[in-house]
Formats: structure tokens, sequence, C-alpha cells
């Protein structure tokens, strides 16, 4: 009971954070860059960084989903860009319709 009481008057204070991560952003993106380079060895990485094989792996496996996010983010902009281009609305000397239009 103390303890929930505890947490939720430091969740109304703003200093209820939970664990910290072992690698800041910038680290982990090092982290990341040396692992795939395939220079180094896993184990390797664990000794020039103070973490374990599995942040090694969790940190790889966020990095791969967030570029899988950003892939997926950019092809769903340009299929909605181009769904809402109809041959009209471009420009006439370099659209489908221009040798038409060159032609008469």
């Amino acid at each position: 009971m103390r303890t929930e009481e505890g947490m939720k008057v430091a969740k109304a204070e703003g200093r209820l954070r939970g664990k910290q991560p072992k690698l800041s952003a910038t680290q982990e993106a090092h982290l990341v860059k040396l692992y795939r380079a395939g220079e180094h060895t896993v184990s390797e990485l664990e000794e020039l960084f103070p973490v374990t094989r599995s942040t090694i792996y969790r940190a790889v496996a966020r990095a791969d989903n967030a570029l899988r996010s950003r892939r997926r983010a950019a092809r769903q902009h340009s299929r909605i860009r181009r769904r809402h281009l109809a041959p009209g609305d471009m420009d006439p000397s370099t659209g489908p319709k221009a040798a038409q239009i060159n032609r008469v």
C-alpha cells in the first residue's frame, strides 16, 4: 500500500520514470553501426559497451523496426500523392497527354 501511494505522489509530481536505459541514443546508434559493419563480434561489443548480448540484439532489432517503419511511411506517402494526382493535374508539357497536345 505504501509503494502504491508513493508512486501516485511521484506520478503527480512528474517524477515517475522507471528503469533508465543502459545506453544513450548516440551510444546505441554507434553500437548498431559497429554491429552492422561486421568488424566486431557480439562478444567484442559486449566488452566495448557495458551491456549484455541480449541488449545488443534488442538495440539492433529496435533500429531495424525504426528503419522499416520509416520506409513504410515513405511508401504510404508516395501512394497517397500518386492517388491524388490525376493525369489532368500534371503540367501539359511533361504529362502523359503531352504527346497528344504537341501533335496538334
